[in-house]
């Protein structure tokens, strides 16, 4: 468990640790958008879950038995994405193209020439 002295806040037993997991997932849904698979999306909560867990080894093999996930799993989670590590906010997705306008008749204005 961590030191309240060493990191500033308070430390929290596993009852609080369990309340606050929903928190936590829904926290992490912000950082959807990084990862275009819904299947590797969901490594981060487990990943993220296994640092603050009071498991006393912090790397992927323990953190991978303790939240039942193959392990070679989460290690290809954290080997093969491709992290920014630039702290602030990311710039937004460019937007699809926009589609050509027709015309008030609902023709293509190049297409039907």
């Amino acid at each position: 468990m961590l030191s309240s002295k060493a990191y500033g806040g308070m430390s929290m037993d596993i009852q609080q640790m369990r309340k606050l997991k929903p928190r936590l997932k829904r926290f992490l849904t912000q950082f959807d958008d990084c990862f275009p698979r819904k299947d590797t999306r969901a490594h981060l909560p487990v990943y993220i879950s296994g640092q603050l867990s009071d498991i006393p080894e912090k790397s992927v093999e323990p953190i991978a038995i303790n939240a039942g996930v193959p392990v070679r799993t989460l290690q290809e989670f954290l080997s093969q994405h491709h992290w920014d590590a630039r702290p602030g906010p990311r710039p937004a997705p460019a937007p699809p193209p926009r589609r050509a306008r027709r015309t008030q008749l609902g023709r293509h204005p190049r297409r039907d020439q």
